[in-house]
């Protein structure tokens, strides 16, 4: 017979099992705890590459910077921006658009109204705003606005002509000229209004 000890561990290799199989409970959480981390990072890192992705190529929101769009838009309104719309259809008469400054602070990002589109034949005279002929009703001025005269202008080939819709104290293709396609960065969707 074989006189190698008893069937069960002693008291100290009892502690070092018992030892060893806490750490591996150890490793096996803090593993577990580590992929749950990972997952989570990297679907953090996902959310906000595809929220930057939407707001560099689909749509962002603006704050309204001047007062040139009363009574559209007020200073400080928020407004949603499809910045898809021009790549996909040109712009039209009516449409309010945010566009990169021409002839102002590069980073200066101004809010108009597309009046005139390549073609177009525009002047001012008597306080209206005449397009190709016909006055063009504007029921977005405010009661009373008027257009200072300017004009005829042709607005050339890839050009827009835009104008705030608060005439007086509008800085817009009247004095910086028409603008190039290249500058619009898109089309106002929605307007979020400022609170008073």
């Amino acid at each position: 017979m074989s006189t190698s000890g008893p069937p069960w561990p002693s008291p100290a290799g009892a502690r070092v099992a018992a030892l060893h199989a806490r750490r591996e409970v150890a490793r096996r959480r803090t593993a577990a705890l580590l992929r749950r981390l990972l997952a989570t990072t990297t679907a953090c890192l996902v959310v906000t590459l595809a929220l930057l992705a939407v707001r560099t190529l689909v749509a962002d929101v603006f704050r309204v910077p001047s007062a040139s769009m009363v009574p559209t838009l007020a200073v400080d309104d928020l407004i949603v921006v499809d910045r898809l719309a021009y790549r996909l259809e040109a712009p039209r008469h009516g449409d309010v658009v945010v566009l990169g400054s021409a002839g102002l602070a590069d980073a200066e990002l101004l809010v108009k109204r597309v009046v005139g589109v390549p073609g177009d034949v525009l002047q001012a005279g008597g306080g209206v705003l005449v397009r190709n002929g016909a006055v063009v009703p504007e029921p977005y001025l405010a009661p009373g606005a008027v257009t200072f005269d300017f004009g005829p202008v042709v607005v050339p080939r890839g050009h827009y002509w835009v104008m705030g819709d608060n005439r007086p104290q509008s800085q817009d293709s009247r004095a910086f000229g028409p603008v190039p396609a290249e500058r619009l960065i898109g089309r106002t969707t929605e307007i979020l209004r400022a609170l008073p």
